[in-house]
């Protein structure tokens, strides 16, 4: 699965500070050296912005469009990543 991530989840990142969870940025730069997170149009976006009833949230376009959504800790999940 690829994965698109939000600028707000980009956010949520930072409070993984390097230092302090080294093992969580060597998993992201891999994934990101692999094509796994990139920055087009398909696949699985990340954000932190919850479905909202005819707002335009990033998690309606996606649902509108069928494109998967998740957030930070869905990614996580869904790739296996524990620390």
């Amino acid at each position: 699965m690829l994965y698109v991530f939000d600028s707000n989840s980009l956010r949520v990142l930072g409070n993984y500070y390097p230092g302090r969870f080294p093992t969580f940025w060597k998993k992201f730069e891999d994934a990101v050296a692999s094509g796994m997170v990139v920055s087009v149009r398909e696949g699985c976006v990340v954000t932190e912005e919850g479905h909202k009833l005819n707002a335009a949230k990033i998690p309606n376009v996606c649902k509108h469009f069928g494109v998967a959504c998740t957030n930070v800790e869905g990614f996580m999940d869904r790739n296996d990543w524990q620390f």
